[in-house]
């Protein structure tokens, strides 16, 4: 009896899924334990929530993955056996890094509250100054607006009509 798998369709089937089920516990089996914390604000330790947390590589700084923490502020990132660089970020407040080992004997890190700061940026004060139009029409009227025109205080009407178009 000759096993081939070229007249056997379901053989050629089944050895796929089986090399498929084994591949997926390969896969699986990287991942060797997890990063986790929460994101709460310094003055008030109330959550941050959608902070942004990357997990980078401690020798190079090759990104591994992130995301992004919920609505308590909380994240757990599931990372392979390694020194890791937790970035964690925010609109308004300071970066803060965490440097992370994940092992076989210590597979859950946990950064435990991990506090942001305020980053205030002052900016200098804005002035709006707006002009009024010095021709408006309405209707069958047209209206001048005599404070667009400059003129000396000494000034007759005369003297504003010649700065007036028309």
């Amino acid at each position: 009896m000759e096993l081939s798998l070229k007249h056997h369709p379901t053989k050629r089937v089944f050895f796929v899924l089986l090399s498929v089920f084994l591949f997926s516990f390969s896969v699986f089996a990287q991942s060797k334990g997890t990063i986790s914390g929460k994101v709460v604000e310094e003055d008030t330790q109330e959550a941050i929530p959608l902070a942004n947390i990357r997990i980078l590589t401690q020798s190079d700084s090759t990104f591994v993955g992130g995301k992004t923490s919920g609505s308590d502020g909380a994240f757990s990132i599931p990372v392979n056996n390694g020194s890791y660089i937790v970035h964690i970020s925010f609109i308004g407040y300071t970066d803060v890094y965490k440097n992370v080992t994940v092992t076989a004997s210590h597979p859950q890190a946990s950064l435990g509250d991990v506090v942001m700061t305020t980053d205030a940026i002052l900016l200098s004060e804005t002035v709006v100054t707006a002009k009024a139009p010095e021709i408006s029409v309405k209707g069958d009227t047209i209206e001048y607006n005599a404070a667009s025109y400059k003129v000396t205080e000494s000034a007759v009407v005369e003297d504003l009509l010649k700065k007036m178009p028309g």
